[in-house]
């Protein structure tokens, strides 16, 4: 082989090599479950979960939740402990989130993080960013989806970006399904009521 060829053998297999780790490491968010039904009125909890952190860590995020507020409403969000814990000598984090008050308008849901951790080595490669709490307005289905997100590696002399893929959720809001007993007793009502005309009929053909 001659050393031009493979020179370019060479370099054709790194980057494949490359490239298959990239995209065996990639990063990624999403929600856990990945579906769910409730109903009207009722609640339910999704996690936001962050994986892929194998060769870089996360020291701030800031993202939108998008939904269909017609169906559901986001009552309220608890955020994970990898970027800090609030509360003891002095706060770990700072929680920027505004909530449904998002910059971008109705059906959205801002949350933002910054950690002011400086040893982010015990980091795990994935965990839960954040936890929503949900309760069913409507009947219907609504994505749960990503938008305006911005994930920053923790590199002390300059902060990077860091690249992620998403995977979307989705939450059903459906009628209630009557329990075996209540479609039993409603079976027996009916019954009842049919054989109550029956005899009512009986009586008034004796009559007559």
């Amino acid at each position: 082989m001659k050393p031009k060829n493979l020179l370019f053998s060479f370099a054709t297999t790194l980057a494949a090599t490359t490239l298959m780790f990239t995209q065996l490491w990639a990063t990624s968010l999403s929600f856990v479950p990945g579906a769910s039904t409730i109903g009207v009125g009722e609640s339910t909890s999704v996690d936001i979960v962050i994986e892929g952190l194998e060769f870089v860590d996360l020291s701030a995020f800031q993202f939108d939740i998008t939904y269909n507020e017609a169906v559901l409403s986001i009552d309220s969000y608890s955020l994970g402990f990898e970027l800090g814990i609030n509360g003891g000598i002095w706060d770990e984090f700072i929680d920027n989130s505004k909530g449904s008050g998002s910059d971008y308008g109705p059906g959205h849901y801002d949350l933002t993080q910054l950690s002011l951790l400086w040893n982010f080595s015990n980091q795990a490669d994935s965990f839960i960013l954040a936890t929503l709490n949900i309760t069913g307005l409507g009947l219907g289905h609504s994505s749960l989806g990503f938008s305006n997100v911005y994930l920053v590696d923790a590199d002390p002399d300059c902060p990077n970006p860091i690249d992620a893929s998403f995977t979307n959720g989705e939450i059903t809001v459906a009628a209630p399904v009557p329990e075996p007993s209540t479609m039993l007793l409603f079976g027996v009502g009916v019954a009842c009521l049919a054989g109550f005309r029956r005899r009512n009929n009986s009586k008034k053909n004796a009559l007559i």
